[in-house]
Formats: structure tokens, sequence, C-alpha cells
């Protein structure tokens, strides 16, 4: 070591005039005038700080510990100003002298140190409205003629002032005293209260459901239980669950909303149990939820141990795409696999989608995609396999409901931003009410708990104008069941249907001699099928699409209007009007143009 110094100093010391020609030399540092410390006021040992907090001219700068006492330095809250003070406490007195420097202030007024005064009240101001967006209230402050802070500055007094609020919760003994004070059960049936709580001390676990009378009244036409869970809504973490059901026309109807501390089987248990205690004849026979296994098993600990598990396919389709990208698959096998899976989803029954399943490894078992099917069969084949269409007939196979709900929580009522825990139960007393408001009978535009699906206007003019197409007239059979008639249909771009395709399609579908993947799905697009109810039109079946996600289609309606059981709106006969023939025989043709 010793060496290389030595080494490098004689180096160092060897440059030429040549090389330092023509460089500044460096600037001398400046050595820092010595601060003359006056006396300048005595306190007792409390009163001192609480002086210099109230004067609020000056910020804690460092504190020094010394032998025989303690130096608390303070410097102007204006930057670069060298006016100074300290508070020398001695450690044999309680007396606090307070020393100044006694150095003038080189500025005026109060200078650009943090937000001043004025546009702090306005900033404090718009928060009570609710305007917290840094953005918005720049945009105010420049049309009062303020200049405004940066975005950074606004954003740190709007977290400082939500750290001070009142509302902040941060013990279990808070939270039972504002569930215990939400919890009486008001005479108006949109007044949100606390409908059920549990809070245990001694492993720090709590849950908290919130409604309204007309909310929980809606338990008793379903026999469906829609749950989704959503984080980064409060500061403390805890997860918000949102519990309902939908309707025939796929609309979600929540029952209510919970804070809990987890995602458990007792959290979910608690919230569920909520609900079975308002109303002892719930039972609901489908749960439809992503694939959170807690769920699950709280549905079997509180309603019943038979029922359908829907795992969502968004749910499902996303893991899928996630898995694909990341993997090294080539590109057209991930858009074949991507295609199949979606084939597969659109099984009639267990049976078709057991035999489907076979065939989907079969043909996708191979080197390159054997990691994706090891992946897929092991988690959405063995297992959570309830995700296709013919699983739960008459439900929905998505949790599209609840989702939407908690992103209109986010976007519109909390602005994407954390609230505290005190905060959220208040704001979401004001969305569990609104909900409640709008599913009033006497409100307008009121959300009516749809019993059968609603046909629209479209619906009716595509079901009128395929009633009408003599080519894709539907072939009818023998009759099925009693009180049932067995349509077939041509899909469009197909040629029509013969005897011999019915014959072949029905061998297909009894026996299920599928050898091919391929071969299963050119069967399940070669022909739709009808199961027409004779006694009520409306329940009758197709194996179309469409029917699958909506409960109705343009063939069942379009028999209908065939049979004369359903009447369109006359808006939906859309048959053009054309023009009317002019008087008089036709006009003969013309001499042609002739050109010498």
């Amino acid at each position: 070591m010793e060496e290389n110094f030595n080494t490098l100093s004689y180096y160092d010391g060897e440059s030429s005039d040549f090389e330092n020609e023509g460089v500044p030399p460096p600037p001398k540092r400046r050595r820092q005038a010595k601060n003359n410390w006056e006396k300048l006021e005595t306190f007792d040992n409390f009163e001192a700080k609480v002086q210099i907090k109230l004067n609020g001219t000056f910020v804690r700068h460092t504190a020094k510990e010394l032998q025989d006492g303690k130096k608390i330095y303070y410097n102007f809250k204006i930057k670069d100003c060298p006016g100074k003070v300290h508070l020398y406490l001695p450690g044999n007195s309680q007396i606090v002298n307070l020393l100044t420097n006694g150095k003038p202030h080189d500025h005026d007024g109060e200078g650009k140190h943090g937000i001043p005064s004025e546009a702090k009240e306005i900033i404090d101001s718009l928060r009570k409205d609710g305007i917290t967006q840094p953005k918005l209230i720049q945009t105010n402050l420049r049309r009062q003629g303020i200049d405004p802070p940066s975005r950074t500055q606004i954003s740190n007094r709007i977290n400082y002032l939500n750290s001070k609020d009142e509302n902040r919760i941060v013990s279990l003994g808070q939270i039972s005293d504002l569930c215990r004070r939400s919890s009486e059960i008001p005479t108006q049936m949109d007044d949100a209260f606390v409908a059920g709580y549990s809070i245990e001390f001694e492993i720090k676990r709590f849950s908290l459901f919130m409604s309204t009378k007309r909310l929980l009244s809606m338990t008793s036409q379903c026999k469906l239980l829609q749950a989704d869970a959503t984080y980064k809504l409060n500061w403390e973490g805890f997860p918000v669950l949102v519990v309902g059901t939908s309707d025939k026309d796929s609309h979600f109807h929540p029952f209510g909303i919970a804070i809990t501390s987890g995602e458990t089987v007792e959290d979910f248990s608690s919230v569920f149990q909520v609900l079975k205690g308002y109303d002892e004849n719930f039972e609901p026979e489908v749960l439809v939820a992503d694939c959170a296994e807690a769920i699950t098993n709280a549905f079997q600990t509180v309603f019943r141990v038979e029922f359908k598990r829907v795992y969502c396919w968004f749910h499902v389709k996303q893991n899928v795409k996630k898995f694909l990208k990341s993997s090294k698959i080539p590109e057209s096998q991930k858009k074949g696999i991507s295609f199949d899976i979606d084939c597969l989803q659109l099984a009639d029954n267990e049976e078709e989608f057991n035999i489907a399943k076979k065939l989907f490894i079969k043909k996708w078992k191979t080197g390159d995609t054997k990691d994706f099917y090891d992946y897929f069969e092991t988690e959405y084949l063995n297992q959570r396999n309830g995700w296709y269409e013919g699983y739960a007939p008459g439900y929905p196979c998505t949790n599209n409901g609840p989702e939407a709900i908690n992103a209109t929580i986010k976007n519109e009522n909390t602005f994407r931003k954390r609230l505290p825990l005190g905060e959220l139960f208040v704001t979401l007393k004001k969305i569990v009410s609104g909900w409640s408001l709008d599913r009033n009978p006497v409100s307008l535009d009121c959300k009516i708990f749809a019993t059968s699906p609603t046909y629209s206007l479209q619906l009716q003019t595509k079901s009128f104008n395929w009633s009408i197409d003599k080519k894709r007239a539907p072939l009818k059979s023998k009759k099925g069941c009693p009180g049932t008639v067995v349509y077939y249909i041509t899909p469009s771009g197909l040629p029509a249907l013969k005897s011999e395709d019915i014959i072949q399609y029905n061998n297909k579908m009894c026996k299920k001699t599928w050898t091919k993947f391929d071969t299963y799905k050119k069967c399940k697009e070669r022909l739709w099928i009808v199961n027409y109810n004779e006694e009520e039109w409306s329940s009758s079946r197709c194996n179309y699409t469409s029917f699958k996600k909506k409960y109705m289609c343009k063939h069942v309606m379009g028999i209908a209007v065939i049979r004369k059981d359903f009447t369109v709106r006359d808006e939906a006969v859309t048959v053009p009007v054309g023009t009317k023939r002019p008087r008089g025989r036709p006009a003969k043709a013309r001499r042609a143009l002739l050109v010498d």
C-alpha cells in the first residue's frame, strides 16, 4: 500500500506546464463565517420548545450532545437565510437559554419555501369539497390569481391532511365501536347499516358487512351467489368483498359489501353467515367466483356441501394467456391452443366435456406443448373444471358483475386513491345506500330484478328477419320429449342440411364416437338444434353460442314467430317499403347511339 501511494504521488507531481496551460485553478473554499451567539431569552425546559413552535418562523435543523448539556439548532424557514437560533439545555439545571446569531434577514416576505399560507387555505378548502387531484387544484389556484405550488407539494399536503383526519382507525377497538354505532337496523329501506360484524381481538381478525333492507330482501329471489374481492382501497391494505347475484338479463345486483382482515375461510364464512342469518331460506345452489379455494370452503361451511362451483371463465382464460405468453411454444400453436380451449368451453354437458378434454389432451400432449399440457391438466381439467357453459346451464360462467362494480368504486368513488379505514367506511355506506336507491321501484330508471330475459329490439329484429328467410328455414323432426319439438338449423355460410347430415350428427352426438378433437369441433359447428317447448316457448333451448351466453337467441324466437307463439314489436319489422310502380306501360328500349 505504501509503494502504491508513493507511485501515485510521484506521477501526480509530474504534470508539465503544457498540461496546466489554460486550466483555471480550482476555486478556494470560502470559510464559513463564525456565529457570534447572543443570549436572547430564558425559558423553563418545556416552554422553550413550545415558544419556538408557536413562533412558526424556525424549523429544527440538528441537535448536538455536550458533556454539560445539549444544544438544539434551528434554521429560519426561508432557504439560505443566515438567521439562526439554538436552545442550550444545561445538564444541571431546568432553565433553557435561547440564543441567536444576531444576523439580519436578507429577504423580503415569506420567501418560496413550502406552500404559501394563502394557497394552503384554498387547498384545504378544495379537499373538503372532494377535490384532491393536484392538477385540478393547480387550475383552481390559477383562476384565483395565485401561483400554484408543484404537484408533489400539493400531493404531500393532501396526504398530510389525510393522515391527521379523525376518520383514521388504528385499533380493533375503534372498529368495534364504529360497527356497534352503525349496526342499528334503520326504518328506511335504503339506509345503509352494518348488518353483521365479527371481531377477534386475540388473533387480530375482523370482518364487517354493510347492506340495506332492500338489498338483503333480494336473497329470496335467487339460487346464485357471486363474490369477488378487491384491494388497494384503504391504507391498511384490507380486502373489500362485494357479494351479490345476477338476474336473467345478466345484470348484477349486490347484496352488500364487506371489509375483512384477510381472505381466509373464516373471513368469507362470517360474511356468508350474515346473509344466512337474515334469510334462513336462502340456499344458493351455484357459486361463481375466481379460483380462490377459501370462498369454496366457506360456502360449504355456511350453506351446503353439494353445489355447483363455477370458476370464472375470464380468469381461466387470462391465466392460460399469461402462461402461453411466457412459454416457448411457437405462435401458430399458441393460437391453436387458445381456439381449442374456446371450443372446449362451449361443451353442453359433463359427459361431452369429459370426452372432449381427453381428445384435447391427446392432441396437445406433444413435445413442444408438454409443459402447457401439464399446467392446464393440473389446474383446469383435473380440478377447477367448472368453467364450461354446460356445467351450470342458465347461470353466468363469468364474474364480470362484481368485478365491474369494484372497478366503478375505484374510478368514480375513491378516484383510485387509498383512503383511511374510517373514511372508507363512510364512503362505502354511501355507495351501498346508492345501490339500494337505484333499485327503489319509485325511482327513475329503476334497476328491476329480471326473473326472465328481456327481449331487446335488436334481438327481435334479427329473429324476424331470420324467420322470413326461406333459405334458412328450420327442418322439423318428430317430437322428442312430451311437449317438445326438435328443429335442426343450418349455420350461416354452410350448405343446406340434408336428412343424411342430421342422421350422421345424431349418431355422433349420441354415441360420442369422435376420435380427434378437430372432428369434435366440426361436428359442433355443423348444425344448431332447438328443443322447442310447445307449452312455454321461452323455456326452449338451443345449442347456439349466443343462447348459452344470453339464454335466448334468434333461432328460438324466430321459430316462435313462425308458429305464431310470439309477436315482435312493430318497429322490429324492417321490411323495406320499396317504390310505387309508375302508371302506363313500360317504356320501350331506345335506339342505340350511332356515331359516324
